[in-house]
């Protein structure tokens, strides 16, 4: 039997023998874990997409005028 055959049996009995509502709170836990992490990941992807927006904006101030630039000094212009 491999190992990881023998721990995902060890573990469904383990959860096996555990009360329901034990089982409960530890999903839920596992729940708020997962979803932590989703919103930390979704925080710094919207930082950086903001860094790139400040970056790309002060590049057209000075001086580059290509399609990105433009785009983001407008947006930056929108927004403040």
């Amino acid at each position: 039997m491999e190992i990881e055959e023998l721990a995902r049996k060890m573990r469904e009995e383990a959860l096996a023998q555990q009360p329901e509502s034990v089982r409960r709170v530890e999903e839920l836990r596992q729940l708020q874990r997962r979803i932590e992490l989703e919103e930390a990941t979704r925080a710094e992807r919207q930082h950086q997409e903001e860094i790139k927006l400040y970056f790309n904006a002060g590049r057209y101030s000075g001086g580059a005028r290509d399609k990105t630039a433009i785009e983001s000094w407008k947006k930056l212009n929108v927004i403040q």
